[in-house]
């Protein structure tokens, strides 16, 4: 009978695993494909042993929450990626550090052609614990690129990229 228990020990986790974290998918295709949107939506429950990465170790149960929506265009020379996002997240007990993260971004790319490549822009905000200064903070991330290739001859070809990367804390106060 002792053997049993851990067994069902690991089924109850299991279970509550399956419990806390749900995912909804969804896509449509129209314009004969050329166009879709995709939706995904997630929910789960965890704990963080650490909300601060601080020596004080307070933990907590966080309920994140996701929303994303992403649409594909592939149709004439330029094909288009452009996704929003919400990131919710809501702590038990620490009231003040729930969090509401958006996210953004847009691709432009060319496949076809002699010259082909892609042009990136992209947002999002985020709050997390920042171990170099024990507390969590928000900030802004901010980022452009741009990707190119050029075929010389068949054999050989030029490519290179640039890119740009801003992080922008809300509240410097704590740096």
């Amino acid at each position: 009978m002792a053997s049993r228990t851990p067994w069902r020990g690991l089924l109850a986790g299991a279970a509550l695993v399956q419990i806390t974290t749900a995912t909804a998918l969804a896509l449509v295709k129209f314009n004969e494909g050329r166009d879709q949107i995709f939706v995904t939506g997630t929910m789960t429950i965890g704990y963080d042993s650490n909300i601060f990465s601080n020596n004080t170790n307070e933990s907590d149960v966080v309920t994140s929450t996701t929303l994303a929506l992403e649409y594909v265009r592939r149709a004439g020379m330029i094909s288009v990626n452009g996704n929003v996002g919400w990131n919710l997240g809501s702590f038990a007990e620490n009231g003040p550090e729930n969090f509401s993260n958006p996210s953004m971004g847009l691709e432009l790319v060319k496949n076809t052609g002699r010259t082909t490549g892609s042009f990136t822009l992209g947002a999002s905000r985020q709050s997390q614990a920042d171990p170099n200064i024990g507390q969590r903070t928000d900030s802004w991330n901010y980022n452009a690129g741009l990707n190119w290739k050029y075929p010389v001859i068949e054999r050989y070809s030029l490519a290179g990229s640039f890119g740009y990367g801003l992080l922008d804390y809300i509240d410097n106060t704590a740096a």
